[in-house]
């Protein structure tokens, strides 16, 4: 094999070690004073409940220069069921502060004007769990070790607000039993962060060093504060058993179970039999042209709970696996040690699958990791397929910006036999925002290397990749935020050495301070899509009207493509359009026509959800795709598909959903499907 896989196999092992060294940030903690009597969350502070609570300290901008313009306040206290979070946030202009999210769970509340805590209840300095609200009290939940939409599985936490003419106030109860410390843990790491919705950047108290103000490092070096002996966290499972029944185009009944149990304080094993997926609406592939496979996100619970801790998406991408009779799944992270294992089987007669993903990785610091994992995929009577992968990350911190390099190496086997082989090395130079980023890497991917269960993009190249970016976000004047971007990338035929393609991409974004913004992007490639085939020159130029990009569910825009695509002319027009029609009811139409030569497509999505309450939502999507042909995607079939959903996600109690029709089909389904859930 080449010597760059040589060279990318032996960095991914031993760079990490060589040069690493424990960073963790270790500060004085502050205790966090304990009550006997429980706090009541209401909104309206009560003096007798918080003269004791004690403060974060001061607070400064997360990510951006600008000063702090809004005064917050933080105080904590505990009790041995609850930390409690006491928020005083003041607003010049509190008539104008928003919020229109009214769905729990959903991460829109995060752009709405809003509050994150994050609290480390491990202590290792590398993960944490995050409870966000609005000024409405609208709920958004990330657990460490992995989230899922259902609030059986997530817990439930307590927050209420009230506006004031300052702006708001809010109280917080979060039980200890939903941050699964470890036995005999006596502290936490936490920060708080308000979004002002005016402003591009957050505000963090306590702050963060500003060189090291990026997610990654928020674990390492957010605040520690004592709280004593904290309470033995439950283990008990969380047993989910439901039914569901379909009359119409199809007839049928099912039962089934997933079970969520807790193995160790950061580590959670998952088991499904006899899923049912009909209510989750999965993305719609585009028509848009593209010489590979598009890859959308998977959003069945039983794969989406811990999907962080799989493998990427070449190794693993789970909606390859379209049918699940049984399922059992292990993710979570213990100390410096994250990993995910996933077994899925599906009884089909003589075709009977077995599909297992396994995905380990150690961290000597935030920026320092090694790593492997296995993925295979096993038909009843055939030999086993996978693929297998080493990899390494080191990085330092040097002034304001990090350099790092990753590394991986990759060997496939087809039925038995080994067959390709894949690698990658890059090395990367992150700067605060404002400054130049670069990336300059080598891959190789091998024409005969198998992925059973990947996605792989060029098949059968040996190339190179230059990047060069640079992006800020600003608080005040005009301009609110701008990207500039440009990618060099070039490859040839691993398999032969011929030319396959050459590529130059310049983007450039602008948006400002009214939500209004324009996006360019500049394609020039030279391609041989087929061996020995003729050099197709594709020139693409791209250019965008965005608007009300700062209002939630209003956002809207419009873009236009046009030059040349696989030796063909090539116009693309999309247009985007949200409606926010009353604070519980919104709406979105897309809209797609690509004609490529002479062959036309169309597509037209309009989804809409009415939020009746916090728990309970209609919900509708019409899809049609149309054309002369369709070129872009063997997934994008012709037809017209409309479905109907109610929804209702209770804090305790059963689980319903009524669905009119079947939201994955390329064609509406005349049937009608009841699906009850209850968690024991």
């Amino acid at each position: 094999m080449i010597t760059f896989l040589r060279a990318a196999a032996a960095m991914a092992l031993t760079t990490p070690i060589i040069l690493s060294l424990p960073a963790y940030a270790q500060t004085a903690p502050i205790r966090i004073p304990a009550v006997s009597i429980p706090v009541t969350i209401d909104g309206s502070i009560s003096p007798s409940d918080w003269d004791t609570a004690i403060g974060t300290g001061s607070w400064e901008r997360f990510g951006g220069p600008t000063p702090v313009q809004e005064a917050t306040e933080i105080r904590l206290l505990s009790d041995r069921q609850y930390l409690y979070v006491l928020v005083k946030a003041t607003d010049k202009l509190a008539s104008r502060i928003r919020a229109n999210e009214t769905q729990r769970g959903s991460s829109a509340v995060l752009d709405d004007d809003s509050v994150r805590i994050h609290i480390d209840s491990q202590g290792a300095g590398v993960g944490f769990s995050t409870f966000a609200f609005n000024t409405l009290g609208t709920q958004y939940t990330e657990l460490e070790g992995g989230t899922s939409s259902n609030w059986k599985w997530a817990g439930d936490w307590k927050v209420a607000v009230k506006r004031n003419e300052t702006g708001y106030t809010a109280e917080v109860a979060i039980p200890w039993k939903l941050l699964r410390h470890p036995k005999g843990a006596s502290s936490i790491g936490f920060v708080a962060m308000r979004r002002v919705f005016r402003e591009s950047n957050p505000v963090a108290s306590p702050p963060l060093p500003a060189n090291l103000q990026t997610t990654k490092n928020l674990a390492q070096f957010m605040g520690r504060f004592e709280t004593g002996l904290l309470p033995e966290t439950p283990s008990a499972p969380v047993i989910l058993p439901y039914s569901y029944a379909t009359a119409g185009a199809t007839n049928r009944a099912k039962l089934g179970v997933d079970i969520k149990a807790p193995v160790t304080t950061g580590v959670t094993a998952l088991a499904t039999l006899f899923p049912d997926f009909q209510n989750i609406e999965n993305d719609v592939n585009s028509v848009a042209f593209s010489y590979n496979e598009q890859a959308l996100l998977d959003r069945r619970p039983f794969f989406a709970e811990g999907n962080e801790f799989m493998p990427e998406r070449d190794l693993f991408y789970s909606r390859r696996i379209t049918a699940v009779d049984s399922g059992a799944k292990l993710v979570g992270r213990d100390g410096n040690q994250t990993f995910g294992a996933l077994v899925t089987s599906t009884a089909d007669g003589p075709q009977d699958r077995t599909s297992t993903a396994f995905r380990y990785d150690k961290a000597f610091s935030p920026l320092k990791t090694i790593g492997a994992a296995v993925v295979s995929d096993n038909l009843s009577g055939a030999a086993d397929s996978r693929v297998v992968r080493i990899s390494g990350d080191w990085g330092e911190m040097s002034g304001r910006g990090r350099y790092s390099v990753t590394s991986r190496l990759l060997q496939s086997w087809n039925q038995g036999s080994a067959a390709g082989m894949a690698g990658d090395l890059s090395a990367n130079w992150r700067d605060v925002p404002g400054r130049i980023n670069a990336r300059i890497g080598v891959s190789q991917l091998d024409s005969d290397f198998y992925s059973p269960l990947g996605v792989l993009v060029d098949k059968d190249r040996r190339g190179s990749l230059i990047n060069v970016f640079q992006s800020n976000r600003f608080d005040k004047g005009v301009i609110e935020a701008y990207t500039v971007d440009y990618s060099k990338t070039g490859a040839q035929r691993q398999s032969t050495g011929e030319f396959f393609y050459d590529r130059d991409l310049l983007v450039a974004d602008v948006q400002n301070r009214r939500g209004f913004g324009i996006n360019m992007g500049f394609i020039v490639q030279r391609r041989i899509q087929q061996l020995g085939g003729d050099r197709n020159v594709d020139r693409v130029t791209h250019i965008a009207g965005l608007w009300n990009r700062r209002t939630l569910f209003s956002t809207g825009g419009v873009g236009y493509d046009s030059g040349r695509q696989n030796g063909q002319s090539y116009h693309l027009v999309e247009f985007q359009q949200g409606f926010l029609l009353s604070r519980l009811w919104n709406a979105k139409l897309t809209a797609l026509r690509q004609s490529l030569g002479d062959v036309i497509t169309r597509q037209v999505i309009v989804t809409t959800t009415l939020r009746i309450d916090s728990e309970r939502s209609i919900s509708a999507r019409l899809v049609g795709q149309n054309g002369t042909g369709n070129v872009a995607n063997i997934a994008g079939q012709p037809g017209t598909n409309l479905y109907m959903a109610y929804s209702q996600r209770t804090r305790s109690g059963t689980d319903y959903f009524l669905i009119v029709g079947d939201p994955n089909k390329p064609n509406t389904r005349g049937q009608v499907t009841l699906k009850m859930a209850k968690a024991l």
